[in-house]
């Protein structure tokens, strides 16, 4: 009779619709702006989200540009076309991408990135006197952070 029970509920439990099923998630629709952002910067979107994002953030004196890459734990190389080919969008836009993606905005890592071929230095680069770098580039971090998932 234990036998039975246990069979029945083991049935109901796999026919409701509980447990593992062999189910793919539908991948989530994208609003209006999304899509023509999509179109735009197909690149940026679909991105496998597992191990988080890089935001590459390249600072000009008239403002940011952005790039968005699939978290990498090694060492990059930073000078590799991948990121050389990185077609820069607004702080708007990215953000806009972003919320694209079902991620905590703390599995996305903000990495900074100089342009060799630029003579632009982003203050957070340097300390002045008595200034403590990394608290500098923290704030920095932290500031990006801020105006893409505000």
């Amino acid at each position: 009779m234990k036998k039975f029970l246990f069979i029945l509920l083991a049935a109901l439990f796999i026919f409701s619709g509980c447990g593992a099923a062999n189910t793919v998630d539908e991948p989530k629709e994208l609003s209006a702006e999304q899509a023509a952002l999509k179109d735009k910067y197909p690149e940026y979107f679909g991105l496998d989200e597992s191990a988080g994002l890089d935001v590459i953030v390249l600072q000009h004196p008239d403002g940011f540009r952005f790039g968005l890459l699939t978290h990498y734990d090694g060492e990059r190389d930073w000078f590799s076309k991948e990121l050389l080919n990185l077609r820069g969008t607004t702080a708007e836009q990215m953000k806009t991408i972003l919320s694209s993606y079902e991620i905590d905005k703390l599995s996305v890592c903000i990495i900074p990135y100089q342009n060799p071929m630029s003579s632009y230095i982003g203050d957070f680069w340097t300390a002045n006197d008595g200034e403590n770098l990394e608290a500098k580039q923290a704030a920095y971090i932290n500031q990006i952070r801020e105006m893409l998932f505000s």
